[in-house]
């Protein structure tokens, strides 16, 4: 072969390597522009959308509470937002400061943005609105929009604001809203919802997620600078759901108004002077309270719970000093929360459920159910009270200086004997007694739609070696026989044990919701042994030596039986027995005894049942019953 055959075939095969790497090379780039176009379309399209489109999510409105007969507890209305556009370029600093020279914008909501900002760095949320101010002013929302121009990176929003239009008459009930922080989340999405008001307390709390809704979500066209083009609904939000409660309105105030009203009188405020630390005075309407001595007194400190005893429904649920929700639903100031904190009252408690007092004579029913049911006494069995019951080197004082000489377990509920039930407590013992009253619904967490609901205490002996490292003592056994000691119940326990004990049959369990539909255990308490003891409620209110007995109602439509309680908070002297024991009236006025009082109406059929608490009220009968009496008889229209 010649050498220009050679040459020849050599540049053949560089021809052909060179065909063949230009086909492959085209073959790979059409490859890839089909795999592009074909399956990754979808992955650079949502790429591509991401460099354009913010994505945030839109508030729901939140479901309304309502009463019994669908009168509003907590809606909602309309309100301006003041919302931040955030990207890393802005000095928010300086923003606020502008903002801050034509509306007012709050040390707290600055620290709250500042800190929101912050935290979503850190945790690398996507979200690039921030709540700035809630419940603008149609003054303040007309002085930012004609300058609005000036700030890019701001915009309105229409949000709802939760308005509470009774103000504090069911406040301790459906509780407050506020402000969304970090603290609370259970839910990270929620970092992405700007001015998204939580429940805080109360039924808002309970049943946040049913009243909060479902999250919409809205898509954000935005500039290379993050600043928004334009804006359209993505997704629907869905609203929270309505939430009816068996609280009577009416009742509820009703309720509230007696029980702060207590023993007092209102008259015109301009007919009294005013003298001292007046902080916990209130002035309605011009008008004030006024004790027995004519001094200017506050509301009385307590609550009030009414149940019905076959379903367990909360008709009214009262806690006193109550408090106005729609400060937290605007934004609480510094000043207003300083105020709250300092009222040595406090008015966010809800006494109801997590007000603990000692039950004092209100669980003598249970303890004669104890004996009666353990067979240690019958119906007839009698004790002698002197007024004094000495045990070992221990005096136990009845209420009754001189006693009640020789009387039986009716009598001495009726009369409400401590020294009978001195007796019948060492007989039957602790550890029975505790069991009937946990029997009875004292000393448990029921299944209530509050998270505020507290246990209270029950002692038995196990309870005092694990919590104290020592064995129980009889004298311990004897305070407890009249619900004293270490012994404590929030008022709705009071009113489920009554419950119990009005319906004779079922552990009825307390709720806030009407349509519940609960089913409860029986009792298994002998049906005699309630009847008795229901007997001696009825004599308590009816008859002349009763203690409730000058508030009993008098009317032919119903009545109603119950059992007193009053409660000492300083132990009584030797020496101020012999002396004279200063009046309730008379003492300072966290050294007055607590009133209580349980009961139930109509004796023939029970309906209802009631618990009552004052603090610091002075007597069961005095206070606490005439306020029974009374709400029933609002109750019933008599």
């Amino acid at each position: 072969m010649d050498t220009d055959d050679k040459k020849n075939k050599v540049l053949d095969r560089r021809t052909l390597l060179l065909s063949g790497f230009k086909i492959f090379v085209f073959g790979s780039l059409t490859w890839r522009l089909f795999d592009l176009q074909l399956f990754e379309n979808k992955k650079y399209k949502k790429l591509s959308e991401n460099n354009q489109f913010n994505y945030s999510l839109v508030l729901p409105e939140r479901g309304q509470i309502l009463d019994r007969k669908n009168r509003v507890l907590a809606g909602n209305m309309d309100s301006f937002s003041l919302i931040l556009n955030w990207n890393e370029g802005l000095d928010l600093e300086k923003i606020l400061f502008k903002i801050n020279s034509i509306i007012n914008i709050s040390n707290q909501e600055k620290e709250s943005l500042l800190k929101r900002v912050s935290e979503t760095k850190t945790k690398k949320v996507k979200s690039k609105n921030f709540f700035i101010t809630k419940n603008l002013s149609q003054k303040e929302v007309s002085k930012l929009a004609v300058r609005i121009f000036q700030f890019p990176e701001l915009k309105f929003a229409m949000t709802k604001k939760r308005v509470y239009p009774q103000g504090g008459i069911a406040s301790h009930v459906t509780g407050y809203t506020g402000v969304f922080s970090n603290s609370d989340s259970d839910n990270k999405n929620t970092l992405n919802a700007p001015g998204l008001d939580i429940g805080k307390s109360g039924l808002e709390k309970y049943f946040d997620f049913k009243l909060r809704g479902n999250f919409g979500r809205k898509r954000d066209e935005v500039t290379a600078k993050g600043f928004v083009i334009d804006s359209n609904l993505y997704e629907t939000p869905i609203s929270g759901k309505n939430l009816k409660t068996s609280i009577d309105l009416n009742i509820q105030s009703f309720a509230l108004d007696r029980l702060e009203k207590g023993n007092s009188k209102i008259v015109p405020a301009k007919i009294k002077k005013i003298e001292g630390n007046t902080k916990n005075t209130k002035i309605i309407n011009d008008f004030v309270y006024i004790n027995k001595k004519n001094k200017i007194v506050p509301p009385e400190t307590g609550s009030v719970v009414i149940m019905d005893i076959k379903n367990g429904q909360i008709i009214c649920s009262v806690s006193t000093p109550h408090f106005n929700p729609n400060i937290f639903s605007r934004g609480l100031n510094l000043n207003e929360w300083n105020e709250i904190k300092s009222n040595t009252r406090s008015p966010l408690l809800n006494r109801s459920v997590a007000g603990l007092y000692p039950p004092g004579s209100t669980i003598k029913m249970a303890v004669a159910l104890a004996a009666l049911e353990s067979e240690v006494i019958s119906y007839k069995s009698k004790f002698f009270c002197n007024g004094l019951k000495e045990f070992g080197n221990m005096k136990f004082h009845c209420w009754a200086k001189h006693g009640h000489g020789s009387i039986n377990l009716s009598q001495a509920i009726e009369r409400s004997c401590d020294v009978f039930f001195y007796e019948l407590g060492l007989k039957v013992g602790i550890e029975k007694i505790s069991k009937m009253l946990k029997r009875l619904g004292l000393g448990n967490i029921s299944n209530l739609e509050l998270n505020e609901t507290r246990e209270g205490l029950i002692p038995n002996k196990k309870w005092k070696l694990k919590e104290k490292g020592l064995n129980w003592t009889p004298g311990e056994t004897i305070n407890s026989s009249i619900g004293q000691g270490y012994m404590l119940a929030s008022p709705i326990q009071l009113a489920t044990m009554t419950a119990r004990i009005a319906n004779a049959k079922y552990a009825v369990q307390p709720t806030l919701l009407l349509e519940n539909n609960q089913t409860f255990k029986k009792l298994n308490i002998n049906s005699n042994h309630l009847k008795f003891v229901k007997d001696a409620m009825f004599n308590v209110v009816n008859n002349k030596r009763g203690t409730a007995h000058r508030s009993r109602i008098v009317s032919d439509k119903i009545n109603m039986a119950g059992k007193t309680g009053t409660v000492q908070v300083v132990r009584i002297s030797e020496n101020e027995r012999e002396q004279g024991i200063v009046k309730n009236i008379d003492r300072e006025w966290k050294k007055r005894d607590h009133a209580l009082f349980v009961g139930y109406a109509p004796v023939e059929d029970p309906k209802y049942a009631i618990s009552v608490v004052v603090e610091h009220g002075g007597s069961g009968s005095g206070t606490a019953a005439p306020i029974a009496r009374d709400i029933f008889m609002k109750l019933f229209n008599i």
